[in-house]
């Protein structure tokens, strides 16, 4: 069943392409976009980060806070080209850029060791549609359509890390960065209805994923960290460089319901709510970890490093789904140029 209907959505869009900040279009027109974006972002690797801490580095990560304060612009061109067809209306070429910031505000937690984090969240999102737009009824409009989604997801902290026991203790500062990215094919739906000639409200839906494009992005995560260390009344500094890298897969759909009023005859004015959910999975990681460690006063280092057993926890601890979310108010004005 679900094959069936897969071919059939593939029959139509072939046949035929996306409406955008919807509004009916008579002529081919060039329709150039720019919306403010602000709402809910939560990322994937809050839960991944939590589990991978708390049996690798037996230390628990506080929940990432701040996490509906996301903040965003989106900027958009899309051509319409007239078909001279009553019930196929137009083709559609489109590009657009999605940026979505957040702030999560976090903490680790050991026994006598602590360390603190400030993840600067950076979500990019690269879309190219090719749609149909099909004129069931003068005023309903249903679309068809393939968007190929290119998404990069960056995170980086500053760190601060207090260790303490009866013996040693240590402080030392750093960053950390975690860097995904991936790009799959995707089918959708939308449906249009002019309630007035200047007045029209507007669904859309991403359905189908990995549709002629098949996930298989890549992650990277870095720590280098600097500080001091106290044992035994001996003094040293202390130098931590943690890798990690492996395969990053998507998969996950969107959804969206707005609302478009023309303002001239080439001005229109839009809101619109946006729920955009997506899975990932990571698969073959592969960790190092370094640490250099240089006593005040004598010549030579202390070099300790683990790959066995940081690489095996990353490969239970990564290969569950986790997911990220963004839920977002979007608020913009389109410009259309008839040719």
């Amino acid at each position: 069943m679900k094959q069936s209907l897969l071919f059939g959505l593939l029959f139509v869009f072939l046949s035929l392409p996306v409406y955008a900040e919807a509004g009916k279009l008579e002529k081919s027109a060039l329709r150039l976009k720019f919306a403010g974006l602000g709402g809910i972002y939560n990322s994937d690797w809050e839960r991944r980060n939590q589990d991978f801490n708390l049996v690798y580095a037996r230390s628990l990560e506080s929940n990432w806070q701040d996490q509906n304060k996301a903040t965003g612009i989106r900027l958009g061109a899309d051509y319409y080209a007239a078909l001279g067809n009553p019930l196929f209306t137009h083709l559609l070429f489109g590009l657009n850029v999605a940026d979505l910031k957040g702030s999560f505000p976090s903490s680790r937690i050991g026994t006598s060791q602590i360390e603190t984090l400030n993840y600067k969240g950076n979500q990019q999102q690269i879309s190219v549609t090719f749609g149909t737009v099909i004129s069931v009824l003068p005023d309903f409009r249903v679309i068809t359509k393939f968007v190929h989604r290119s998404i990069r997801q960056d995170l980086q902290t500053d760190t601060l890390y207090l260790f303490y026991d009866s013996v040693d203790a240590a402080i030392t500062r750093g960053k950390e960065k975690i860097s995904n990215r991936d790009s799959a094919g995707f089918l959708g739906l939308g449906l249009e209805y002019d309630i007035t000639p200047n007045l029209t409200i507007y669904f859309d839906a991403l359905l189908f994923h990995n549709v002629f494009f098949t996930s298989s992005g890549r992650y990277k995560y870095t720590k280098e960290a600097e500080g001091y260390l106290i044992s035994n009344a001996s003094a040293g500094i202390s130098n931590r460089f943690d890798d990690s890298s492996g395969t990053y897969k998507i998969s996950g759909n969107r959804f969206s319901l707005g609302t478009s009023l023309k303002l001239s005859e080439s001005l229109r004015f839009f809101v619109s709510f946006e729920r955009d959910v997506i899975e990932s999975q990571i698969s073959a990681p592969f960790g190092t970890n370094l640490v250099l460690v240089s006593i005040i006063g004598r010549s030579g280092a202390l070099v300790s490093s683990d790959t066995a057993r940081k690489t095996l926890t990353e490969y239970v601890m990564y290969s569950q789904k986790q997911r990220y979310e963004a839920s977002t108010i979007q608020i913009g004005l389109s410009k259309d140029i008839s040719f």
